[in-house]
């Protein structure tokens, strides 16, 4: 399903069983940004992208709503697609930041 992601159709979709089924809100606004929502109404911002040579696509979380907002969570999918459009996979640049830092605490 495809529409503008706004704080009241977040709203709506994030009250508990009004989704059948887990489902993906595109945004109409960036490409390749949305929001997974649960039957349980948990709504995730996801970026889903596909680098170049590559066959499979991947999703990223963005972050949950409402601990952040819509235009921070689009913000976050700008600055994705600039890495995936220079090469960069933002999902293992994420999992190598977490292994460093699991490192450095032990």
């Amino acid at each position: 399903m495809k529409a503008l992601i706004t704080k009241s159709a977040l709203d709506a979709l994030a009250k508990s069983g009004v989704a059948k089924k887990r489902i993906i809100l595109w945004d109409k606004k960036i490409p390749m940004f949305g929001v997974y929502v649960t039957r349980a109404g948990y709504c995730s911002f996801i970026y889903q992208y596909r680098l170049p040579g590559t066959p499979t696509t991947r999703r990223i979380k963005l972050g949950t709503f409402p601990a952040i907002m819509i235009d921070q969570a689009r913000h976050l999918a700008q600055q994705a697609a600039w890495k995936v459009t220079n090469g960069i996979d933002p999902l293992e640049e994420r999992r190598a930041r977490v292994r460093k830092e699991e490192q450095d605490a032990n």
